[in-house]
């Protein structure tokens, strides 16, 4: 049977960078991607580098929530782990440095006990 359908990404700017949380109707899957926009290049030791989480809660209340994943040197985005799709529950990524100073987190993505996705 077909999944339901419902948004597939989710995308927000702010500060330095942007996140995107991401959707694979194929496999229901939830991962983010970060990159910075202010030009800034990721270095040794971490500055100026930038790292996405994603955290999946379900509606039992239970968390749980991928390790960082740091950005390459340079200016190229960095994937977060995935995450499967479990319905219910709501999704969400955070965006901080590598340091770990928040920066900024996404919109919500969320699905329902039937498999119906939404975006906030």
């Amino acid at each position: 049977p077909a999944r339901p359908a419902g948004p597939t990404a989710f995308s927000r700017r702010f500060g330095p960078g942007g996140t995107r949380l991401l959707r694979s109707p194929g496999c229901n899957t939830v991962w983010a991607c970060v990159t910075r926009v202010d030009g800034k290049r990721c270095k040794r030791a971490g500055v100026n580098c930038a790292q996405v989480r994603v955290t999946r809660v379900r509606g039992t209340g239970t968390r749980l929530t991928t390790p960082g994943r740091r950005q390459p040197r340079g200016t190229g985005a960095v994937p977060s782990l995935q995450l499967v799709g479990k319905a219910p529950a709501r999704f969400s990524a955070r965006f901080s440095t590598f340091n770990g100073k928040h920066l900024g987190a996404s919109g919500t993505l969320s699905v329902d006990a039937a498999g119906n996705w939404t975006a906030a």
